[in-house]
């Protein structure tokens, strides 16, 4: 559109002044010493324009000449610098398909043009350094990503604790996500980082205390929330079981928030871990407030192992629970073996019969046995036990096959 308008205007220059000099032609005369020139002042105008018109071109290209090592800088600055981006991306694909010395040789080889492209650059060699073996490579990639740019320290720190926790080297990985957490209390990444360093060192008092910040910032749903925590309180009661310490374990319950303090899988530890460390009276209460707040055939069975100081009371409690689960099998062989401990043989017997009778396991047959000892049936207690023997064999089989399976 411009050159269009241009050369309108030129054409109706040209016509004004062929107009003029058609009606006016004129004359111009220049003389000098004895040179005399005379022409029509159409020609003159014309000649003046053209002198015009060729300094400028003149002036034009002496500029263009100047600026001519300035743009030939630039051009050559924008083609390293598509170079650089076609290297960055074909280094990460390398990368990520598992061609690592490859991608490692395009990462390194452009890390040093731009900053940001630097810090993906040098970033990406570490990551393919590293999965070569080559972590004194990977170390010197991350210092020159941090050199680079002092606005990618916390990606430089992440990414250098994420190597770390896939070597197994917790202690500097800790140092790093604590650093960046200091700075950056938020970063989902950090925390998520932290999560597994906890998990895989088994620091659950610290994964506990991360839990809260996990949940605020949705690193973790609320079903993993509560899993991780169930799964942190089993292990601190776990590891204080181990000592025998029964005031240790009570401390580490106190904790357990309300909400899991009657999940069947947390009270069978703390029960397990009180009857290892000589303390059956506290866990027979334990077992009988959450058995009677939520059935659970798990809990009923350990409930039928702890021999607590009094016997006719846990018995009595277990009977109780016989209104409608008259037939449940687990019961029968719990109160069963509590009738067993109380030398009550008769109802011993009449438990642990029932309990055959709908389908109980290789345990009611022993137990069974057992209390056929104790009343002078030798003969028929041999039975039962051969036949306990068999079932568990059975089961054992029956497992083997599903897990080959």
């Amino acid at each position: 559109m411009k050159w269009l308008f241009s050369t309108l205007v030129a054409l109706l220059f040209v016509l004004a002044v062929a107009l003029f000099a058609y009606y006016d032609p004129g004359y111009v005369m220049v003389q000098y010493h004895d040179w005399i020139v005379e022409f029509s002042l159409a020609l003159a105008v014309i000649v003046l324009l053209g002198v015009l018109i060729l300094f400028y071109l003149l002036a034009r290209l002496g500029g263009h000449l100047l600026r001519l090592p300035r743009r030939l800088r630039d051009w050559r600055r924008r083609h390293a610098a598509r170079r650089a981006q076609s290297a960055l991306v074909r280094g990460y694909l390398d990368l990520y398909t598992g061609r690592y010395p490859r991608a490692e040789q395009r990462l390194s080889r452009y890390a040093g043009h731009g900053d940001t492209v630097a810090v993906l650059n040098y970033l990406g060699a570490a990551r393919a350094a590293q999965a070569q073996g080559a972590d004194e490579r990977r170390d010197r990639y991350l210092e020159l990503a941090r050199e680079s740019s002092t606005a990618a320290e916390p990606a430089v720190a992440l990414t250098r604790a994420e190597l770390l926790l896939e070597r197994g080297q917790y202690g500097p990985a800790l140092a790093d996500l604590s650093r960046v957490r200091a700075e950056h209390p938020k970063n989902t990444v950090m925390l998520r980082l932290l999560l597994r360093q906890y998990r895989e060192t088994r620091d659950w008092e610290q994964l506990i205390e991360l839990l809260p910040a996990l949940r605020k910032h949705h690193v973790v749903d609320p079903v993993l929330a509560e899993r991780l925590q169930v799964q942190a309180f089993r292990s601190l009661l776990a590891r204080s079981g181990e000592k025998g310490s029964e005031q240790a374990l009570s401390e580490i319950w106190q904790r357990v928030p309300r909400a899991l303090a009657y999940r069947p899988d947390l009270v069978r530890e703390y029960a397990q871990r009180l009857i290892s460390s000589g303390a059956p009276d506290q866990a027979e209460t334990i077992l009988y407030r959450s058995i009677t707040r939520e059935w659970s055939p798990e809990l009923i069975y350990l409930y039928g192992l702890v021999e607590g100081s009094q016997p006719e009371r846990q018995l009595r409690r277990a009977e109780e629970w016989l209104v409608g689960h008259e037939t449940d099998p687990v019961l029968l062989l719990t109160v069963g073996r509590l009738c067993r401990r109380s030398a009550l043989w008769g109802k011993a017997r009449q438990y642990l019969e029932s309990c055959i009778r709908s389908g109980g396991s290789y345990e009611a047959y022993h137990e069974l046995a057992g209390v056929l000892e104790k009343v002078g049936e030798r003969e028929t207690a041999l039975v039962y036990y051969r036949r306990g023997m068999a079932l568990k064999e059975a089961d054992a089989d029956r497992l083997a096959w599903a897990g080959a399976s």
